[in-house]
């Protein structure tokens, strides 16, 4: 549950650990919220934006009132710093400047009128607070907590003691020799050295699982929190007669409680590279009876634990221990969670994380869920054609690939679209037969997958396949070409190009290279994206692009039909399509077996001017006559699009 703001009776006579993760002691209700002062008298909420790489001058600063979900924006001046009339809104406040650290920008929580620093620790300590909170309360002391998690973090995953204060108030300068600073410094490179770990996703699943079920471990030089990943009940393996409840969190830290042995109830504590904590007959530990279901209740109320050397631990906790027998992963969510059933028995789970669409053909959309245990991670891709389902694809932790096709998916449901297009997808027992990459069974048996509820997606937006953030008008009322794409049968689609666009770089009729060597590249793009590739001479090779689907030429080798002239003397060519067959490949890279032909001539496809890539205005470039040219304005500050191709996608980096 999330934690409330503990009134003063409430306060009076906890101590620290117990206060932090407010375990021991009750917690009242929150009062409510005071109304904002009705003033004409501007007040200020003020700050600094300081980052690894120095002051975020001259930028952008957002602040949001989190219970009346407005706020308002200004800019940094020079040295990062910014202040902001709250006057009409109510704290606590989200502050986000969207400076690019690794993951999109530094944020913090002001509870006040405070001053408040920006940075990337703060951008951390804001977002496990935020997952922790899910809506609810934040307090002095539940910052406090994130912080004395985010240190014991780092301390234990990259050896770096993080400055004790809080990092929200405590000044700094942007030099060396600065210790918050140089903390920093220090965590950037950490982020830079890992390639940008998903330092995200595992806070935000860390305190998720705290919410839920967690051990406070109070030690001398501060707090930690053991939130629980999986649990386990059974004997002994020292001492079958000793029944052994394990508690256990992603980073191995763990909490033993042993029954029936000659020293009663016994605890031990357990971290990575520390030697235990434990107590034998120790006080402040309660286990209740086993339930009808095989659960056991366990409390821990300041239970004392001594290590070897003299120091101790105190642990608050309220826990259930399990049935006895394998349990899978504990789960985060308490809906749209999943559980598959591999052909070998073993089981796999997992929470919904994200739900997304794209528009692959005029008549039909990929769906793709997301699910996560909080250690790995599984993908579900529906495809539908309105109602039905043509092809479903479940890829697991180790990128095998499960698949049914029409009718075979029966076990998956759609409701009818709702006023804004969303329909609910439902799972109930579906069968998925295990393939390869090339999509033929393996024989290894089936897998079946169900979801506890029906999932709610939405119809995806049209593709910006050229990165222009949105899709292209349609081309096709003043094209000056067209290719006909003809599918099993039937004429699907038109792609419609014109004369290269001034704006769009790709988007029109293009070409680029010599003609003669192996890096020639004709862009015939409009309503939809086609890319061939390759000199005349040797055998071209297409993409093509309907809206989200690929399809390319058979085996991916040159395409039969498809041809291109020399270039003229005004360097143009003609790209013909006579009656060239390609066959689709779907998200995962394996051919479906449906194809396509397409016929048509692009003509008087005009040379591109930058033979490589336009880098700034002014930049002198290696122009197609070998003359140094600045770069014409029509042509400034573009980049070429990046088709998906079947070369990479045919390997599959564990999911789609």
């Amino acid at each position: 549950m999330p934690i409330a703001a503990p009134s003063a009776s409430t306060l009076r006579g906890c101590r620290l650990a117990t206060l932090l993760l407010l375990a021991s002691c009750g917690i009242d209700d929150p009062p409510a919220a005071p109304e904002p002062p009705a003033s004409s008298t501007p007040l200020y909420l003020r700050g600094t934006a300081i980052t690894a790489q120095g002051p975020v001058a001259h930028d952008e600063i957002e602040l949001q009132s989190l219970p009346d979900s407005f706020g308002f924006k200004t800019v940094t001046d020079g040295l990062g710093a910014w202040q902001i009339d709250v006057r009409r809104i109510r704290p606590p406040f989200q502050v986000f400047a969207p400076y690019r650290f690794y993951g999109g920008g530094i944020s913090a929580i002001a509870l006040d009128t405070l001053p408040v620093q920006l940075n990337e620790l703060t951008d951390l300590q804001a977002l496990w607070v935020r997952a922790y909170t899910a809506g609810g309360p934040i307090t002095q002391a539940l910052l406090d907590t994130a912080r004395t998690v985010l240190r014991t973090w780092f301390q234990d995953r990259y050896a770096l003691a993080l400055p004790d204060a809080d990092w929200r108030t405590l000044p700094f300068q942007p030099v060396p020799g600065d210790s918050m600073f140089d903390a920093l410094v220090a965590v950037e490179g950490i982020a830079w050295a890992g390639f940008f770990p998903d330092w995200s996703d595992t806070l935000r699943q860390h305190a998720e699982r705290c919410r839920h079920e967690r051990v406070a471990v109070g030690l001398a030089d501060g707090l930690r929190l053991v939130c629980l990943h999986q649990k386990h009940t059974g004997p002994d393996p020292l001492d079958p007669a000793v029944t052994l409840l394990a508690f256990t969190d992603p980073l191995d830290d763990s909490v033993e409680v042993r029954l029936g042995g000659p020293a009663g109830v016994e605890v031990t504590y357990r971290h990575p590279g520390e030697l235990p904590y434990s107590c034998a007959g120790c006080a402040g530990v309660s286990v209740g009876a086993t339930a009808a279901d095989g659960t056991t209740p366990v409390t821990l109320t300041g239970a004392v634990l001594a290590q070897a050397g003299g120091a101790t631990a105190t642990l608050h906790a309220t826990l259930t221990a399990p049935d006895t027998g394998p349990q899978l992963p504990l789960l985060y969510c308490t809906a749209s969670k999943f559980v598959a059933t591999r052909p070998d028995g073993s089981r796999q789970q997992g929470c919904l994380a994200s739900s997304d669409g794209q528009r692959v053909f005029p008549d039909r959309d990929n769906h793709f869920l997301d699910f996560r245990d909080g250690t790995d991670a599984t993908g579900l891709r529906i495809l539908l054609a309105g109602d039905s389902v043509l092809r479903a694809t479940f890829v697991d932790q180790f990128g095998q690939l499960f698949r049914c096709h029409q009718p075979a998916c029966a076990g998956i449901t759609v409701s009818a679209p709702d006023s804004r297009g969303r329909r609910q997808l439902g799972f109930q027992d579906v069968v998925l037969t295990e393939i390869g990459f090339d999509g033929l069974p393996l024989g290894t048996g089936d897998l079946v997958l169900g979801v506890d509820s029906r999932i709610t997606v939405s119809p995806p937006p049209p593709p910006d396949y050229y990165g222009i953030g949105r899709p292209v008008q349609p081309v096709c009322p003043f094209a000056t070409d067209t290719v006909h794409v003809v599918v099993e049968g039937k004429v699907a689609v038109e792609v419609c190009v014109g004369p290269p666009s001034p704006v769009v770089y790709g988007l029109g009729k293009l070409w680029y290279g010599d003609a003669l060597g192996p890096d020639t590249v004709y862009y015939l793009n409009g309503d939809h994206a086609l890319q061939v590739t390759g000199p005349p001479s040797a055998g071209l090779s297409l993409s093509l692009q309907v809206l989200a689907e690929g399809w390319t030429c058979a085996d991916f080798l040159p395409c039969a039909g498809l041809s291109a002239t020399d270039p003229d003397s005004a360097r143009e060519v003609s790209v013909s399509f006579t009656d060239v067959t390609v066959v689709e490949y779907d998200e995962t890279g394996i051919l479906t077996g449906r194809t396509a032909v397409l016929n048509g001539t692009i003509h008087r496809v005009p040379a591109d001017p930058c033979v490589y890539l336009c880098l700034r205005p002014g930049t002198p470039v290696r122009m197609a006559r070998s003359t140094p040219q600045e770069i014409p304005p029509s042509l400034r500050l573009r980049r070429r699009p990046v088709l998906p191709g079947p070369a990479t996608a045919r390997r599959p980096e564990g999911r789609p």
